[in-house]
């Protein structure tokens, strides 16, 4: 028997089993939690080190180089990139996805410690190591721009 026979013929049945997929269906989608920005979280740690006073081939030279020297040795490394700056040397390191960032940052401390003796004695601060979390990051950035005073500006951005 076909099932448009069986509708025509046991209504009642196929009633009860819409009725039974309706309720698990809307019960089931009250436990389903869904989130517009799952948790990712890409294993990305930076160093800053400020060298004031310093050219960008200076920092490259003194700072950055010694440090990626050091730093590429880190089993799990997927990317090492930097960048020199005026008086500022920031080196980004990307790992893969099945490295524990709470393991190989100690790993990071420990080749920092070790590229020290590498670097300029009259460095003002040692290098910052910091994670970088993609989730704590603005999702939009907004500016406004207006002959209006700042007062007004204020109050209409707050609107």
């Amino acid at each position: 028997m076909n099932i448009a026979k069986l509708a025509i013929n046991r209504p009642v049945f196929i009633t009860s089993i819409v009725a039974i997929i309706i309720i698990l269906g809307s019960i089931s989608f009250s436990d389903v939690s869904v989130e517009m920005l799952p948790d990712m979280s890409f294993p990305t740690m930076s160093i800053t080190t400020i060298y004031s006073g310093s050219s960008p081939v200076e920092i490259e030279q003194l700072i950055t180089n010694p440090l990626e020297d050091e730093l590429g040795t880190i089993s799990g490394i997927k990317h090492l990139s930097s960048e020199s700056k005026e008086g500022l040397s920031i080196i980004t390191i990307e790992f893969n996805m099945d490295v524990d960032i709470d393991k190989v940052s100690q790993d990071v401390r420990d080749k920092i410690n070790v590229a020290k003796n590498n670097l300029p004695d009259d460095i003002s601060d040692d290098p910052v190591i910091s994670k970088i979390d993609f989730n704590a990051q603005s999702v939009i950035r907004l500016a406004l721009i207006s002959d209006l005073s700042s007062e007004k500006m204020y109050d209409l951005a707050k609107i």
